[in-house]
């Protein structure tokens, strides 16, 4: 089965990428570099690998195969939420959000070609779900529907590839103690001392 992929985007100063599978560190680097440096390591990407990412901007140049994190989507769908209390709309369009990603983890079926067909059928619900509010300025929900309605066939990978996780987490996990690590030491390694003068 593929080995997924995941990369993690820690922070504006920091990309820390770690391959599942060969838990290989590939690289931990100033963002000024992260995109040249994303290049590089997808040409070391095992063939058969799949990315789960969030929409960090240095991942969608990823060519490979690729699956958006829904854990990062429904944070995002939740902060809209809060902002849009009274808004009956948005809460109803969340539910639905929420509700089709219940429903696509919780298909575990063994044959291939069905979990072919519910990704698809995932995918044409999502992307009727945020039909009504694409194009339109005033509706709330209109950059996450355009943002998921752009990346849709990166949304349900999970479903038809049981082995791709649906969410970053698990790597996020593997990496909290050295972000914890670097937070307790300090920060960031020091810099070199500038030369003499």
């Amino acid at each position: 089965m593929d080995a997924p992929l995941d990369l993690y985007g820690g922070s504006r100063d920091e990309l820390l990428a770690l391959v599942v599978g060969q838990r290989e560190r590939i690289a931990a680097l100033a963002a000024r570099q992260a995109r040249q440096e994303a290049e590089r390591a997808q040409q070391r990407v095992v063939i058969g690998q799949w990315l789960v990412s969030d929409l960090y901007a240095v991942y969608t140049a990823y060519a490979g195969r690729h699956q958006c994190c829904w854990a990062h989507l429904l944070r995002d769908v939740n902060d809209l939420v809060s902002q849009h209390r009274d808004e009956a709309a948005v809460r109803g369009w969340a539910d639905g959000v929420h509700g089709l990603y219940r429903r696509a983890t919780a298909c575990t079926h063994p044959d291939p070609a069905v979990r072919c067909q519910q990704r698809q059928g995932d995918e044409a619900a999502l992307a009727t779900l945020c039909a009504p509010y694409l194009g339109g300025e005033t509706a709330p929900q209109r950059v996450l529907c355009e943002r998921l309605v752009q990346h849709l066939a990166e949304r349900f990978v999970f479903v038809a590839h049981p082995a791709v996780p649906p969410t970053t987490n698990a790597a996020e996990r593997r990496l909290r103690h050295l972000v914890t690590s670097r937070t307790i030491s300090g920060g960031r390694a020091p810099r070199p001392a500038p030369p003499p003068r």
